[in-house]
């Protein structure tokens, strides 16, 4: 019915959790960074770079209560 794109691609990730409890957090923070390659010497005829970088950091307030702080770029 159309054109087939067929994708070969590696992808790499490395993250740092120091959440206290990574169920219910009051403090501490997870960081990660993603990367994918596509194309190129691994065939397909999809060719692409991504990124991606995630942070979010946790900061306990009154009343048993926290307040959390998300950024992400890619």
């Amino acid at each position: 019915m159309g054109n087939t794109i067929i994708t070969s691609a590696l992808y790499w990730t490395i993250a740092r959790d120091s959440r206290d409890y990574f169920l219910d957090p009051k403090t501490g923070s997870r960081n990660s960074l993603f990367l994918e390659y596509a194309g190129g010497f691994l065939g397909g005829n999809a060719n692409y770079y991504k990124g991606l970088a995630d942070s979010a950091w946790y900061f306990p307030l009154p009343w048993d209560t926290v307040f959390m702080v998300r950024g992400r770029y890619g």
